[in-house]
Order: C-alpha cells, then sequence, then structure tokens
C-alpha cells in the first residue's frame, strides 16, 4: 500500500451513487482467477507472520504486526482481523496491535485485465485497508507501476476510497504530479462504505487504467488523452495481488478511544479476467493452469519488498522466484474458464453484485495532504505457506538478560580455513528469524546456490559431538538445527549470520543495503604510535573506531565473538597480518597509546585469569599449559622480538597485548553499552577491511543503526595522521556491453537494459548509476564488499543476480571436435609408458622453499630463474618451482618406511616455471619429464634405460646405434651438473638438422643432495624436458604402439588384459580377439603349418615373423634347444629347411616392440589353465629365466669403483642385451 500522497496519482470516491456510470461488460471478458473464500487456500495465498517496523516489513510508522493467525475464512468470506493487544518478539520487538496481510505473490500475477474484489471496510480512527497490485520481476520503485484499487483511512476521511497510481523512470520519484497528468471523472452520490459490500475494480489495458466503484467507474487515466502534456508510463510486466489491513501510521492516523477493537476487513470474493486468452500468468501452488489453447509458460508471481529504516528511500523490488515442480493434488487446479453472462460476476453466480441504477458522473475530491511513506511487503515467495513465528535470535526481548561468564579468547574454529573455502557454521532458527523468513531445507539450498554460496550440511550440535566423541559425550547437547554454509574465500561479509542474512535479504529484495554514517563525536578518541622500540619492523599500523549504545544478547554477544576468531583463521592469517582486541569503552579512558615494551615492562591481568603476568611470563604459561594450546601457536609471532607490542590508556592500564590477548580490565560484557575496536596490522590495506567488517557487521545494533564514531590515528614516526574507519564507498566503471557480452555473447541480451543491470547491482549490495555519455554503469561499492575489485568482478555479480540458469541454452553457430593437444596426446602416451614400465605416478607441489630448490639440490641462485613470491603462506612455499627434483626426493622422504628391496621408481610428468623476459608475464612453463629409482643400488642402468625407451618411443635413435639418422638424433655427453655424483651422470642433447638441444641430465645424485633429504639409500634420476621432442613425432610412436599390438596380440591379450590399452578401434580389437580363440583352439600338431595370424588382420608393415621362425632364431642366438611338437624330417627335407630358413633370416625385420621391456606385458602374467602358450610366450618366459639365471650370482658392488667410461659402457651392454630378443 505505497501512499506517497503529494506524489500521488490519485481518485477519490465521494460517498454518492453515480447517476451516469459505466457497468462492467462481461461478455468481454473471460475468468483467469477466482477465490470465493469457502475456505483459506494457503498454497494460494501467502500469510505474513512475525511482520512489524521493528524488523523493517512494515513502514509508514504503522502500528500493527501482521501474523498469520489473523486472517481466516468464515461463512464464505476472508476475514482480516485487527486487535488491541500486545505481541513481542525479537523479530518483530513489542507491538500492541494484531492484525494480517497476504498475497499471491508465489501463485499469481497477471499483466493486463480487469482484477475486482467485493469486500465491506472496517470503521474507526486509524483503520487502513487496501486491494492493491504490485509487479512481478519489478524494478526499484516505482519504475515498474503500482496500482492501488482500493485504499481507505477510516474516520480521517471515512466517506472516501482512494485509487492510486505509482509510476516514475527513477527509483523513488513519481512523476505524475510533475506531470499533470491526463484523466476523465465523473460523479457520485451517498453509500455506506462500512456496512455494505461493495465491488471495488480496476481495468487495466496497455493504454490505459480504469478504477470502478459498484461498476461504475469514476477514474481513468488514459494515454491517448495526453496530448500537449508529458505522457504517464502505464505498466507493462504482471502484477500479483495484495490484500492488507494497517492500523495506525502518518496517514490515518493512530486509533483514539473512539475506535472500537477489534476491528474487521471482510472479502466476499476475489477475481481476475482477461480479455481473450493470451499472456495470460498463473500457477496454483505450482500446478499450472491450462487455459483454451495458449498458455504460456508460467513463472511464480513475486513479492515486492521495501525499507524505510531511518531513511527517506523508498525501494519497491521483485524477490526470487521458486522453481516450479508439479503439485500431486490436482484438486489445486483452478475453475474452468467460461464465457460470462451480462450479469457483473462470472459463471459462478453464487455471490451475485447488484447492478446499480445509473447516477451522475463522478468527481475526484482533492488528495490529502498528509505523507505517508511506502507499506512494505516481504512475502515468502520459495515457501507459499504461512511463515511459522521464528525462533528468537537477533533482536532484544523485554525482559533483561543475565550477564555471561568472562571469556576467553576462543580456539581457532574448525571449520574457517584459510587455505579453503571457509564453512560458517548458523543455528537454523537465527539465521531465518534474521532473513525474516522461514524455508525448507531444499528451498534454502535453492536460495543459496543461486545467491553463489552452498548449504554443506544440515546438522545440530548432538549430531556433531555424536558423531566425533561418540553417543555419551553427546547426551544433553543441544538439538537445535545448525546450517553450515560454504561461502567465498574472499566475502569476509559472509562469516556471521548477521552478514549472511543482511546479504540474502537484499538479495530477495527484501530491504536495501544499509548506508554506513561516520558520525563524528563532540570529542575524538585518540590513539598514538609511539616511534622507536622496534614496533616499525613488528606490527607498525594500527585502526580503530567505538560502536556508540550497542545492545548484545547472548546470540549477538556469541556471534561478535565468533566473527573475530573468523577473521583471524582467515584474512587475518592467524592474526600474522591482523589482531583485533575489542574493548568496553566504559572502563577505560582516552587518549590512548600503541607503543613497544621489553616483555618484562608489561605487566597485566590478562583476559579470564585472575593474577598479574609479565609478558615473557604469559607468553611461557601460554605455550606450556594445555588448557591454553588454543594460544600456543600465537605466541610465536612475537616470542623471539626484545620488545613486544602493548596498547594502553591514558592511565597506562593495558587493554591489549597483540597478537595475544586482551586484558581482563576492558573485556566486553553483554551490558557493555560503548565498544572500542582496535587492530594492529602489519598490512594496512586488511587491517582497514577486518576494521570495516566488524563495523558493517555490528553497527546494526547501535542505537542509531549503521553508524560508527572514529578514532584519530597519529604516527610520531613521520607526523601522519589519520581518521579510521573510512566506510565510504569506491567506485567501478563497468561498460553495458561488457556485462551483456558477459551473459549472452553475440547473441542479444534477454531482459538486460541498462536499467534492470542497475536493480540487478543493488540486489549484491552494489548502487548503480548509468553513464549515458561512455554506455557505462558507475557502481558504488560498499565498505563490505572488498572482494569487487575490477569491473570483472561487478559483472560476475550481475550474472548472479540475473541467473545464470535464465540464460537461454543455445548451440553454437559452428560445430568444432575437440582433441588433446598434440604435447598432452605425447604426454599421455609417455604417461602410459612409463607406468607400465613398473614406476608409480606423482603429483608434487608447484611450490616450494627457496632452499629446496637451490641450496638442497647443491645448487646456486643466480637471480635469473626462480619466481619468488612476495608474500608467502609459509616458508614451504617461497619460489615456484624451476625442477621437479625436490618434490620426488620429499616424496621418498616421507615414504621411508616403503621396502625397498626390490627398488622403488617414482615418475612426474608436470610444468616447471622460469623466468622469461621475452614473455609478457615475465616468466613461461616448460613441461619436463622427472623419473627417480632408489633402492640397495643406484639403479643407473635403470634411469638410463628409460631414457633410452623414451627416445625409442619418439623414433629417436641413439648416436651410438648404426645406421642412425644423421638429422635427428640423440647423444649423451658427461654432465658436471653439481646436484648429480662426479662422474656419475650425462647430458641428453637431442641433434636436430645441425641444431644441438640439451633436453635435461640423468645420473646418480650427490651424497649432498641426499643428506638434505635425509635419505639413505642411492638414487637416479633423470629430468628432461618434453617440449622439444614434440616435433611431428606423433607418427612415429603411433607405429611403435601399433606393433607393440600386435606382438601382444599373439601373447593373448583376451586374458592378459591389455586389448583396449591401445589406440584401436573396438572392431577390429574384437576381430584380433575372436581370431586368437581360433588359433588357441588348434591342436599344436594338428597340421604341418605353423599358426600363424591372418594377414588381414596386420595393417602397420613390416609383417610379423610366426613362431616357427622366432623359436628358430633363439635357438641359434642362444644356442638353446627347443622342443619342436613336429614329425622327424628326412635329410633332404632338413636341406630345404636350411635353404628356407636362410631365405627368412635375410628378408626378416623384428620389429621394435619385441624388445623385452616390458616386464608384466610380454610376461609374467597368469594365463588361464584351460589355454596352452604360443610358441612366443613360452620363449618369453625361457629368455626371462636365462637372464635371471645369468645375474643371479654377479657381484656388482665393484661397479661403484670402476671408471665412469667403464661404467657407462657397461650399463649400455647390459640395457641393450636385456632388452632385446636379437
Amino acid at each position: 500500500m505505497l501512499c506517497l500522497i503529494p506524489l500521488l496519482l490519485f481518485a477519490i470516491v465521494q460517498p454518492l451513487m453515480a447517476q451516469n456510470m459505466t457497468l462492467f461488460n462481461a461478455p468481454e471478458w473471460q475468468l483467469t482467477f477466482e477465490d470465493n473464500f469457502d475456505t483459506l487456500n494457503k498454497s494460494r495465498w501467502h500469510l505474513h507472520n512475525d511482520c512489524s517496523t521493528n524488523n523493517r516489513c512494515v513502514q509508514n510508522d504503522e502500528l500493527q504486526v501482521y501474523m498469520a493467525d489473523q486472517i481466516t475464512a468464515r461463512n464464505g468470506h476472508l476475514v482480516i482481523e485487527a486487535t488491541k493487544e500486545t505481541y513481542t518478539s525479537q523479530a518483530a520487538g513489542t507491538r500492541y496491535y494484531r492484525s494480517g496481510r497476504m498475497d499471491s505473490a508465489g501463485s499469481f500475477a497477471q499483466q493486463y485485465g480487469r482484477f475486482e474484489a467485493r469486500m465491506k471496510l472496517p470503521k474507526g480512527q486509524g483503520v487502513w485497508p487496501a486491494f492493491w497490485l504490485m509487479p512481478r520481476n519489478g524494478g526499484c520503485w516505482p519504475t515498474s507501476g503500482e496500482i492501488d484499487i482500493m485504499e481507505y483511512v477510516g474516520d480521517k476521511r471515512p466517506k472516501s476510497i482512494y485509487g492510486n497510481y505509482h509510476f516514475g523512470q527513477t527509483c523513488n520519484a513519481d512523476m505524475h504530479s510533475k506531470a499533470n497528468v491526463c484523466g476523465k471523472t465523473g460523479g457520485s452520490t451517498q453509500v455506506n462504505l462500512n456496512d455494505d459490500y461493495h465491488l471495488y475494480a480496476v481495468e487495466w489495458t496497455p493504454t490505459s487504467i480504469s478504477w470502478y466503484f459498484d461498476n461504475q467507474m469514476y477514474y481513468k487515466l488514459d494515454d491517448s488523452l495526453c496530448q500537449s502534456k508529458p505522457k504517464f508510463f502505464l505498466p507493462n510486466k504482471p502484477f500479483y495481488i495484495i490484500f492488507n489491513f494497517a492500523v495506525g501510521g502518518n496517514w490515518p492516523g493512530n486509533p483514539n478511544d473512539q475506535t472500537v477493537f477489534p476491528q474487521r476487513f471482510y472479502v466476499d470474493y476475489v477475481r481476475v479476467y482477461k480479455k481473450g486468452m493470451n499472456n495470460i500468468y498463473y500457477e496454483q501452488k505450482n500446478l499450472l493452469a491450462t487455459v483454451a489453447t495458449q498458455v504460456p509458460s508460467v513463472v511464480l508471481g513475486e513479492a515486492v519488498y521495501t525499507n524505510n529504516a531511518n531513511e527517506t528511500i523508498n525501494y519497491h523490488a521483485p524477490a526470487p522466484t521458486q522453481k516450479a515442480t508439479p503439485a500431486p493434488t490436482p484438486a489445486a487446479t483452478p475453475a474452468p474458464i467460461s464465457v460470462l453472462s451480462p450479469a457483473p460476476t462470472p459463471a459462478s453466480t453464487r455471490k451475485p453484485t447488484p447492478v446499480p441504477t445509473p447516477s451522475s458522473t463522478l468527481a475526484p475530491t482533492p488528495a490529502p495532504t498528509s505523507n505517508p511513506t511506502p507499506v512494505p511487503t516481504p512475502a515468502s515467495t520459495l515457501a507459499p505457506t504461512p511463515v511459522p513465528t521464528p525462533a528468537p535470535t537477533l533482536k532484544p526481548t523485554s525482559a533483561p538478560t543475565p550477564s555471561p561468564t568472562p571469556m576467553s579468547t576462543p580456539a581457532p574454529t574448525p571449520t574457517v580455513n584459510c587455505r579453503k573455502m571457509p564453512t560458517v557454521g548458523v543455528k537454523r532458527d537465527e539465521l531465518f528469524a534474521a532473513i525474516g523468513q522461514s524455508f525448507t531445507d531444499e528451498e534454502f539450498d535453492q536460495l543459496c546456490f543461486e545467491f553463489g554460496i552452498e548449504l554443506d550440511e544440515v546438522t545440530s550440535e548432538r549430531k556433531m559431538k555424536e558423531k566425533e566423541q561418540g553417543a555419551k559425550a553427546a547426551s544433553g547437547a543441544d538439538d537445535a538445527v545448525i546450517y553450515k554454509i560454504d561461502v567465498p574465500a574472499n566475502r569476509y561479509d559472509l562469516l556471521c549470520v548477521e552478514g549472511i542474512a543482511r546479504a540474502l535479504r537484499v538479495f530477495m529484495q527484501k530491504e536495501l543495503p544499509p548506508v554506513f554514517r561516520v558520525v563524528e563525536p563532540k570529542k575524538k578518541q585518540v590513539i598514538t604510535v609511539k616511534k622507536g622500540m622496534g614496533l616499525e619492523t613488528m606490527r607498525p599500523f594500527v585502526v580503530s573506531c567505538i560502536l556508540r549504545d550497542v545492545k548484545f544478547t547472548p546470540e549477538r554477544y556469541a556471534s561478535f565473538i565468533d566473527l573475530q576468531d573468523k577473521l583471524h583463521q582467515n584474512i587475518c592469517r592467524r592474526r600474522t597480518l591482523v589482531a583485533i582486541g575489542t574493548h568496553d569503552l566504559d572502563t577505560i579512558q582516552g587518549p590512548f597509546t600503541y607503543e613497544g615494551q621489553a616483555p618484562e615492562n608489561i605487566r597485566f591481568v590478562p583476559l579470564a585469569q585472575t593474577r598479574e603476568f609479565n609478558a615473557r611470563e604469559l607468553l611461557d604459561h601460554y605455550r606450556t599449559n594445555p588448557d591454553f594450546k588454543h594460544l600456543k601457536p600465537y605466541t610465536d609471532i612475537i616470542y623471539d622480538f626484545p620488545t613486544y607490542p602493548i596498547i594502553y590508556d591514558k592511565n597506562r592500564t593495558v587493554l591489549s597485548l597483540p597478537p595475544i590477548i586482551n586484558s581482563e580490565h576492558s573485556k566486553i560484557k553483554l551490558s557493555t553499552k560503548n565498544v572500542f575496536i582496535e587492530c594492529t596490522a602489519t598490512d594496512i590495506t586488511k587491517a582497514n577491511v577486518v576494521l570495516n567488517t566488524m563495523v558493517a557487521m555490528f553497527s546494526q545494533y547501535c542505537a542509531a543503526p549503521f553508524t560508527v564514531e572514529p578514532v584519530e590515528i597519529v604516527y610520531e614516526n613521520d607526523g601522519h595522521k589519520e581518521s579510521t574507519p573510512n566506510m565510504s564507498n569506491r567506485e567501478v566503471i563497468t561498460k553495458v556491453k561488457d556485462i551483456q557480452s558477459m551473459l549472452f555473447g553475440t547473441r542479444e541480451p534477454i531482459d538486460l537494459s541498462v536499467e534492470r543491470i542497475c536493480q540487478l547491482c543493488v540486489k549484491m549490495q552494489l548502487q548503480a548509476n548509468y553513464l549515458k555519455e561512455s554506455h557505462s554503469i558507475k557502481v558504488q561499492v560498499p565498505p563490505t564488499r572488498s572482494d569487487i575489485l575490477h569491473p570483472v568482478d561487478v559483472m560476475e555479480d550481475v550474472g548472479i543476480a540475473y541467473g545464470y540458469d535464465n540464460i537461454p541454452v543455445t548451440h553454437p553457430p559452428t560445430q568444432t571436435i575437440g582433441q588433446a593437444q598434440p604435447i598432452n596426446k605425447l604426454v599421455d602416451h609417455l604417461r602410459d609408458e612409463i607406468s607400465r614400465a613398473g614406476y608409480l605416478e606423482l603429483l608434487t607441489h608447484g611450490l616450494c622453499s627457496h632452499d629446496e630448490n637451490f641450496k638442497f639440490l647443491n645448487q646456486k641462485d643466480n637471480g635469473k630463474s626462480a619466481v619468488v613470491l612476495s608474500n608467502p603462506a609459509t616458508i614451504e612455499f617461497e619460489v615456484v618451482r624451476t625442477t621437479m627434483i625436490p618434490g620426488v626426493l620429499k616424496t621418498v622422504q616421507n615414504n621411508k618406511s616403503m621396502s625397498l628391496k626390490e627398488g622403488l621408481k617414482l615418475f612426474e610428468i608436470s610444468d616447471v616455471v622460469v623466468l622469461d623476459d621475452a614473455s609478457d608475464v615475465g616468466a613461461k612453463n616448460i613441461r619436463r619429464l622427472c623419473a627417480l629409482y632408489t633402492g640397495q643400488t643406484d639403479g643407473f642402468e635403470v634411469i638410463h634405460g628409460l631414457v633410452d625407451r623414451v627416445m625409442q618411443l619418439l623414433g629417436i635413435q641413439c648416436s651410438l646405434e648404426d645406421g642412425y639418422d644423421k638429422n635427428l638424433f640423440y647423444t649423451m655427453v658427461p654432465s658436471s651438473n653439481a646436484t648429480f655424483f662426479p662422474g656419475r651422470s650425462a647430458d641428453i642433447v637431442l641433434s636436430q638438422n645441425g641444431e644441438k638441444i640439451k633436453l635435461g641430465t640423468f645420473g646418480v645424485l650427490h651424497p649432498i643432495v641426499l643428506n638434505h633429504y635425509d635419505l639413505l639409500y642411492p638414487c637416479s634420476v633423470v629430468e628432461m624436458d618434453i617440449e622439444p621432442l614434440e616435433m611431428n613425432h606423433g607418427d612415429a610412436l603411433d607405429r611403435e604402439l601399433a606393433s607393440l599390438q600386435q606382438t601382444i596380440g599373439l601373447c593373448n591379450p583376451i586374458f592378459q588384459g591389455h586389448a583396449n590399452d591401445w589406440k584401436s578401434s573396438g572392431r577390429v580389437m574384437e576381430e584380433m580377439a575372436n581370431r586368437e580363440k581360433e588359433i588357441l583352439a588348434q591342436p599344436i600338431g594338428s597340421s604341418g603349418k605353423s599358426r600363424v595370424r591372418d594377414p588381414k588382420l596386420i595393417k602397420n608393415e613390416p609383417p610379423i615373423v610366426n613362431d616357427d621362425e622366432i623359436a628358430t632364431l633363439l635357438k641359434e642366438v642362444n644356442a638353446m634347444p627347443i622342443e619342436k611338437k613336429t614329425k622327424m624330417k628326412g635329410n633332404n627335407e632338413q636341406v630345404e629347411d636350411v635353404k628356407k630358413r636362410e631365405k627368412i633370416e635375410r628378408n626378416k625385420v623384428i620389429p621394435k616392440a619385441k624388445r623385452m621391456h616390458m616386464k608384466g606385458i610380454l610376461h609374467g602374467l597368469p594365463v588361464a589353465s584351460n589355454y596352452q602358450l604360443t610358441t612366443t610366450t613360452k620363449e618369453h618366459f625361457e629368455y626371462d629365466s636365462q637372464m635371471k639365471t645369468m645375474n643371479r650370482d654377479k657381484d656388482m658392488s665393484h661397479f661403484r669403483k670402476r671408471d665412469t667410461y667403464s661404467e657407462y659402457v657397461e650399463a649400455r651392454a647390459r640395457f641393450s642385451k636385456m632388452h632385446s630378443v636379437t
């Protein structure tokens, strides 16, 4: 009921019957909504509860509290009853009248049509019933309009009703008074408004709005009548229905002794019609009504809210809607649409309205001169059922609250961690009371999702204790429901229930963001920062403020303490950057001093203690006493300094020893009225953010809400002075096209005009203005939103407020097929190969300490290679790694319990970062491979073999191989890298077209390196760049893998489990598997021919030789007998066999994939007992057995005494012999 009377487009009906009237032409209309109030359908109507001026959901100085139980359905009528009785709650405060209000925001809204209700009005001084409409998805008031069908102010104008329309182009500014709006009126005759029912209606079209009393039009706004005058703006959004009965206020005045209570506002029925069936917006308890043949998609209607606390701003905007889900009960479907008879009521004639006799035309009377402010409507759109009375939380009751026992500084909250997304635990009932609305868990989860936070868990104190300590410990614990909510790490304003509730209320448009004011006191308090005594290098900064006339309750007190702790764990980095101290100002006297003193000279009684300590004694007490283990970590911050920071008042009374503890003398209690807040810091920016957050969250409890007194800070060192806090807004300018592009790309934006963007900013607590010259939005960022640093942050907030789910799903204009980058494809292949060779893959941290990156590897920092962090969180994360060796070695160091009898193989393929002046960011990423072997021997040959295998996969030959490609090969040259043992390392050099590239180094680690990482066994490591190897070697790698695929096909891939490891189609693999079964099913001696695979299945050249040929070759090379299950042949046949074999030997080509480098793939795997091994598989087992026998008794200890070249040659020879079948 928005009645800014001087800015009111009004039409007043004198209590007269019209002589010349316009009757309701029923056949033109079709019914879209009807409620005859046989029962009170709470799925259709939202009943407001616990709503008053105290919690800002009622304005205009009204006296009532809206309660759901004041609305009933009796004898086919809706009854809203106003009673004179005292009601008290923490949300609503103390009210002396109860009444009711309801709306259809959650179920019905319609654009254009006829809205009517047959009503009987209450009487007496101070009564204020109303029947009115507000927009769904409306902007700030009154830009989307407001239609008041009927308002009545009792005995102040007992024979008049008011029909009003509010509109304007900008927020909080009606234009009709300036526009001298066009319209026409009629006349009236005497009627009784209080004893009889009358029909009140409006007819709303795209060009006009007409008001009717008993089907007689008494005022009309018509756009066509505006010629030389400025035109008004008719609403163009669906509107929903509101009935309410206010008591008192600045328009009707307060009730007097002659006002009799209870008073009742009766509604016989309400009906809505529409011409035609287009653009109907209707939903009944999420059940869509199908009318005629065309009803567009329906979205729930939305309520409208306002915030007038201590301000002249009147803001009205829609609340978020709930997604429709099918209702199980079809009974909620509205009445069928029917064509009406000429009678004024539709098909249902249960309550006919008499057709009045013609009378004279009505004439308007002057508007009243008072200036009431709008009435809010905090409707629940997420739960269209009556909102239960929330549990008392944030508002004080009339009874005094006992003071709690003194509290020490709380232990760190385990749910808040500065290295992960903070989790805030709040009591559900307290949160709902602060929001002013109740939700189901699912509804609140959805609201959190829309706002950009997450309901992580629904639990209770008892459940948490039972989970952590068992059922016995949980006995007697509180069963109150606790919501654990994940909030963004940089949203410090969401770390307490006050911040979450306020943000959600603003997001739901129940209120405007608060305006913070710094109130200058008569005498400003001063903190002087003394120079000297090491304070400049220890904690040089301080900021401070005063909150006056704060009213604490136990819940507020607990939240006040808890927010400090959460800030300490989050932005304050466990008090290393900022430490918060809060004090009872009435127990201390200014001016104050912040200075450094020797620990022995600082003496005071700390919080929660009864005796006096000096500072050194106190820190030792905290470090050794288990009762104060929560404070022990903070003692390290200042323990070793020769002087400690301290804050004194005028009388040299200690306030606090930052960042450790406050004084018992100035502790905060429930009875505290004036709070003195000081924050000492090493980072002045974070100190200001912390102070502003404390002020923003708890200044709402001051006698003058959202006000704060500043404190002047004087730095003796340079004479600098500043006043804190600074609660002014910051400006961020964002281009409109950038916002639209972010949400819609190149497509045409949908409902994202400049005006809409400004409204969405308000939902995220940002004030926005349009800059026409630059087509930009200038956003005023409040002190609570320290996370807004860049225009892109504004764009993100607009996207959240708009709702990402509201962006239509579209298909891109072009279709593309994504695939891996060549370097990533190569890395994936290498990971597979190295893993199959028995290596375990690691993923280590990209940051390390400076010593780990240089000193521990026996290297020196030239200052030109590593990216150094300017503010590392810990000493472990000082630089971005330039080598992956520290991460691999730390893995071994932390896994000493593992058995190294068989050796340990580890590898990692990831990025390192090095400085690069040519890069636009000054650094670049390099993809590298790092592998390690450690065991009872150094395993140099193992790492060497891995290097050769990697190069072999890429088709790059070693310079030691015969016939290598002169344009592309690699060599290994002795290395002088200090990380490795002298003479036991080599550099890997790639030569391509005459250009040489050092890929990396491998070798045995130096004992100094092993000692730094506390490793007992020798280690061999390789680290090499991968990116230079990506040069068009995919074909060679694919050929190698395909060749290996064929070999695996001979080795029964079906039961060895490797058929699908390679890049081949499922059809080909299925054919190979079926062919394998056929071959194995044949008896070995059943034919004179050996079992050779179908050549059609061999897709790659050169062809694979058969089993007989392999067996013969192995017999000749290794001089070992191989049993053949064939018949003895004569001499002539043997000669022919020899000739045939010689011919095969001259032409044969054995693929590289037959080399025995793949333990676990080509041999050593379990084979099903009902299958016979192929000859190739048998030879693999035999060869492996021979190699083990050959090395079984070999003493390898003398290898460490041989020279580098001999060791190198031996390793090469052993590698070649172990990894080749020829």
